[in-house]
């Protein structure tokens, strides 16, 4: 990602090959322009982490762009928290597309509209997919706000199991198995008892 290694053509970066340029944020109009500022400083951008943050109750650290992207997003496999990484990677995008706008041709978009389209471009990644997660508000909240049907995972119920000796003359056989994998391969046990308590 260009960004992470501060390789976009932003204002800054252009000027360090040559570019005699004036730089200002097209957003705010009040500072110069860099990958930093634009993504992760800026008052106006700013608006759409805070919607996001508090969109999926999860706080989101911007300090750079690793604490976002390497430290956050390394963060567990679970769907939940795939679903969460596409919404900050359109986010970002979102933010350079609305950029190149501004500066090539002069126009702009409302944040609503931003919104909608961070919406819908994580949704058409998991249109097809239904997410399972832990039974927490927080997974629940980050599948809401994209509209992406939740499941939790499914709890089993734990059953307390007494074993009682059979009657006199008796004998109880006790088995169970359990097989894993594609090709499976699995064990089997097997307790014997009489009536007597103890062998």
């Amino acid at each position: 990602m260009r960004l992470l290694f501060d390789k976009l053509p932003t204002d800054d970066n252009l000027r360090k090959t040559g570019c005699c340029i004036v730089s200002i944020c097209c957003f705010s109009r009040r500072q110069a322009e860099s990958s930093s500022h634009i993504f992760f400083d800026c008052a106006v951008t700013a608006i759409l982490w805070s919607w996001l943050s508090k969109g999926t109750d999860i706080p989101l650290d911007l300090t750079s762009c690793n604490s976002l992207i390497i430290n956050f997003m390394g963060r567990g496999n679970t769907l939940v928290q795939q679903l969460l990484n596409s919404a900050i990677i359109h986010t970002i995008w979102t933010i350079w597309i609305e950029r190149n706008q501004k500066c090539f041709h002069n126009k702009h978009q409302s944040m609503e509209t931003l919104f909608n389209c961070i919406l819908v471009e994580v949704k058409l990644g998991y249109k097809l997919i239904l997410a399972k997660g832990n039974s927490d508000m927080q997974d629940y909240k980050i599948c809401r706000l994209f509209n992406i049907p939740f499941r939790t995972k499914r709890v089993t119920a734990r059953h307390d199991v007494h074993w009682h000796p059979p009657p006199k003359d008796i004998v109880k056989f006790n088995c169970d198995g359990s097989s894993i994998g594609a090709h499976p391969c699995g064990a089997i046990g097997i307790v014997i008892r009489s009536s007597t308590p103890s062998w």
